[in-house]
This record gives structure tokens, C-alpha cells and sequence, in this order.
């Protein structure tokens, strides 16, 4: 009885499996250990996550929906805060650019704070710096005039 398969079937053959492994291998690599950094905390957890001696600045106006922790030890923690209107705030102790997210950018001055204005069709992002903490707001168009009170009165 004959080979079957031919030596560069073979080869296709095994170059598949190995494509498919690679593939399969970094799917559950890449989604398990960014979940694994992940989690639900609560408002009072903030200032432990960003290792901060105080709260940070937050909206009370704006009844929030979730807030969540991402922290794999390496980079500087973030906190990510939903809030029922559909404001998004990241807080972090590292630097924010949202070039990939959004097609334009400029900056603008709110009050006395440098800030980068970040905007598409849909939506606005501002990024600023209060207290060494970035704070990086992404909001629907309609609420910029709210967002804007919000950054002001930041200290």
C-alpha cells in the first residue's frame, strides 16, 4: 500500500495545524489574561487602585452605571467609570492619546487647563492633567457643554 499523502501535502498539512495552534493559542492568551487584570470595584476603591492619598475629582451629578479596575502590575493602573447618560471617564496616572479612536484633535484651554479635544462624527474625548492624574472623558456630542462644566471645576 502507497503513501497517501505526498511529502508537500504533508508540509501544507502541517503548516496549517501549526497556523491554527498559534491562532487558537493567542486567542485564549490574549482573553484570558486581559479579563484575568479586570474587575468590577466600587466608587471608594478608586484612590486604592490608582494608589492615590485622595479622591480624585469625580461627576456627582451623573448616576453611574459601572465602575472597573485594570490593573495587570505593569502599567499604571486605570479606572474606568460608566455613567448611565453614556459619559465614559478613564482616570489613570499614565499619559492618554486618543489618535486611533478619533479621527481630529486640537487643544483647547477650559478654565485654566490645558486640554486635548478629541472628536469624530459621534462622539468627544477630552484628556487633561489635574493633580497628576489624567482624567480622560469620552462623551456624546450633546453633553459637551456638561463635560465642559465638569473638567472647569476639576482641581
Amino acid at each position: 500500500m502507497g503513501n497517501f499523502i505526498g511529502e508537500s501535502n504533508r508540509k501544507v498539512i502541517f503548516i496549517f495545524i501549526l497556523f491554527f495552534i498559534s491562532i487558537t493559542g493567542y486567542y485564549l492568551f490574549s482573553s484570558l489574561a486581559i479579563s484575568s487584570y479586570k474587575s468590577l470595584i466600587t466608587i471608594e476603591q478608586v484612590p486604592e487602585v490608582l494608589r492615590l492619598e485622595n479622591v480624585p475629582d469625580l461627576p456627582t451629578k451623573w448616576a453611574v452605571e459601572s465602575v472597573e479596575k485594570y490593573d495587570d502590575g505593569f502599567i499604571s493602573p486605570l479606572v474606568t467609570i460608566k455613567y448611565k447618560n453614556e459619559v465614559i471617564l478613564r482616570l489613570t496616572t499614565s499619559h492618554w492619546d486618543f489618535s486611533k479612536d478619533f479621527a481630529k484633535k486640537k487643544q483647547l484651554n477650559i478654565g485654566e487647563k490645558k486640554v486635548d479635544y478629541y472628536f469624530n462624527e459621534k462622539e468627544v474625548a477630552y484628556v487633561c492633567n489635574v493633580a497628576n492624574i489624567n482624567y480622560a472623558i469620552i462623551s456624546p456630542k450633546h453633553l459637551q457643554s456638561e463635560v465642559k462644566v465638569f473638567i472647569e471645576n476639576l482641581n
